[in-house]
């Protein structure tokens, strides 16, 4: 009888959902793709190519810092201080790499060339060899297993 009383009571108390008419929906849509002009000049100008140029300076310096800390510009991907670093320098290589195989790059034109002779200038490295399991490190660990399996082998026929 109690839950049947708590039951009715979230009953009542709910509003009940009324669905938008045809016109609220015509004004919704329509609004939503006609923006007021300085929200579509703000967008703008966040995208726009001068924006992008200090974006790109910024991560410079931060990468500049870096190399000051650690003596090289090898900064992981999933460099935990700065996460957007090590995806940035791995967007650069990225770019670098389109550029060299002739594809469309933000280092194609006079300050994508500037860019890649800053990078260069610091001693940015463009390649870098794969770890994990298509790498060295997977090598290693193939060879280890190789090892062990011979050691368990070698175990196994000294028991017979």
């Amino acid at each position: 009888d109690e839950q049947h009383n708590i039951m009715q009571e979230v009953v009542e108390t709910k509003k009940p959902v009324r669905s938008r008419t045809e016109s609220e929906r015509k004004a919704s849509t329509s609004s939503s793709t006609t923006q007021p002009k300085e929200q579509n000049e703000k967008w703008k100008s966040a995208s726009s190519p001068k924006s992008h140029e200090v974006t790109w300076h910024k991560k410079y310096n931060e990468l500049k810092s870096y190399k000051e800390k650690h003596g090289h510009c090898l900064v992981p991907q999933k460099y935990t201080p700065d996460i957007k670093l090590g995806q940035w320098v791995m967007a650069q290589r990225r770019q670098y790499t389109l550029q060299q195989n002739g594809k469309k790059s933000s280092f194609d034109g006079p300050s994508g060339k500037k860019r890649v002779e800053l990078l260069d200038e610091i001693g940015f490295v463009w390649r870098v060899q794969r770890r994990g399991p298509r790498g060295a490190y997977g090598e290693l660990r193939r060879l280890k297993r190789h090892v062990d399996a011979a050691h368990d082998l070698d175990s196994e026929n000294e028991v017979l």
